[in-house]
């Protein structure tokens, strides 16, 4: 919102330029049909409007991008794949010692082939295949003390 662009823009243009970031945001490149009818649509906008925006997107073989959503969404991705390595590091890590429970695939490990012991009491038990049983227990709520009969 800071970019002067949008500061000199009428709350209308504000409003129909947000609602087309979010559309942009939701399509798997973040680009949208260079199609000013199409555009003046899906945002209830009038063509006069989208004119108006047009000069704050690019545009790349026929399809609008913005500069600031594409490093946003590449930023969304490299975080994406880091916390995916992340996740695989760990889960190699955990089953390590025991690879009769981990040969390269989480599904084929079973109850049959899980040690008694856990490293933590929060660690989930393994009642049967792919079936986990966590250790939480409900909270227990004590009823509320009855009120005196004189009060009103």
């Amino acid at each position: 919102m800071a970019d002067p662009n949008v500061i000199g823009m009428s709350n209308e243009e504000v409003g129909v330029y947000m609602k087309l970031l979010c559309l942009m945001w939701n399509t798997s490149d973040c680009s949208l049909k260079k199609n000013e009818n199409y555009l003046a649509k899906i945002t209830h906008s009038s063509n006069d409007v989208i004119t108006t925006l047009l000069p704050c997107f690019k545009e790349k073989d026929g399809y609008l991008r913005h500069k600031r959503l594409d490093v946003e969404r590449r930023k969304q991705d490299e975080y994406r794949k880091k916390c995916s390595q992340a996740g695989k590091k760990g889960m190699k890590k955990r089953w390590k010692h025991d690879n009769e429970r981990y040969n390269g695939d989480i599904t084929s490990h079973n109850s049959s082939t899980s040690s008694s012991t856990s490293s933590s009491k929060h660690d989930p038990k393994v009642t049967d295949k792919n079936t986990f049983n966590y250790p939480i227990k409900p909270k227990v709520r004590s009823m509320p003390k009855p009120l005196p009969q004189d009060f009103t």
